[in-house]
């Protein structure tokens, strides 16, 4: 193999190992994880959209504490089936959570009234 044949392998080489490289990347970029913050007696965003198997991370940057609480939506929009339950949630503190199965959820604290956000997972 010639010098210039060399240099044409190795560039086509890197070249490949980059695509290769780069594609899994794609496939995970869709899953970062979804940050929802519980501040000031709710949570934000208080509606939120994620891909079946994503990471959603509950941070509390409240001063106080919270218990949340996650349950499926029936097509009524009906509370049915708890998923997840998080009790003492501390200020400064953070959890999280993968849905399993797509539908609609709704994420509730338990200390606090009127404290929900609603969740679409997308299969």
């Amino acid at each position: 193999m010639n010098i210039n044949n060399k240099w044409i392998y190795k560039v086509g080489l890197i070249a490949v190992l980059g695509i290769v490289a780069a594609w899994p990347m794609g496939l995970l970029a869709s899953q970062e994880r979804v940050i929802v913050v519980e501040r000031d007696t709710s949570y934000n965003p208080d509606v939120i959209k994620i891909q079946l198997g994503q990471v959603m991370e509950v941070r509390n940057r409240d001063e106080f504490w919270h218990s949340s609480l996650i349950s499926k939506v029936d097509a009524n929009g009906f509370e049915t089936e708890e998923v997840f339950k998080k009790r003492r949630d501390r200020r400064g503190g953070q959890w999280e959570y993968t849905f399993e199965e797509a539908g609609l959820y709704v994420i509730r604290c338990t200390n606090h009234d009127g404290m929900t956000a609603d969740v679409e997972v997308i299969g």
